[in-house]
């Protein structure tokens, strides 16, 4: 037998175990384990979607923080004063 072969097989039989040992230990507290079919891709994006989403806040936050600077030395250049 060709030993790239054995060495596939060998790892996916240890997989198929620690997969089938997972699913019974957690089969006895009445949750299913499912292999992670694309789930890093997924994580990716949505630790992409996140990382976006926060700068977006961060950039948001900064202009409103700008706006009303501009606000409050304008009304303070106009005699109210400006807490």
């Amino acid at each position: 037998m060709n030993m790239k072969k054995m060495g596939l097989m060998g790892s996916c039989g240890l997989l198929v175990a620690l997969i089938t040992c997972a699913m019974t230990l957690d089969t006895q507290a009445n949750m299913l384990i499912y292999p992670a079919s694309g789930g890093i891709r997924q994580r990716r994006q949505n630790q992409q979607a996140n990382e976006a989403n926060q700068q977006t806040a961060s950039q948001y936050q900064a202009n409103l923080d700008n706006y009303n600077k501009a606000k409050s030395l304008c009304l303070e250049g106009r005699g109210y004063k400006v807490k």
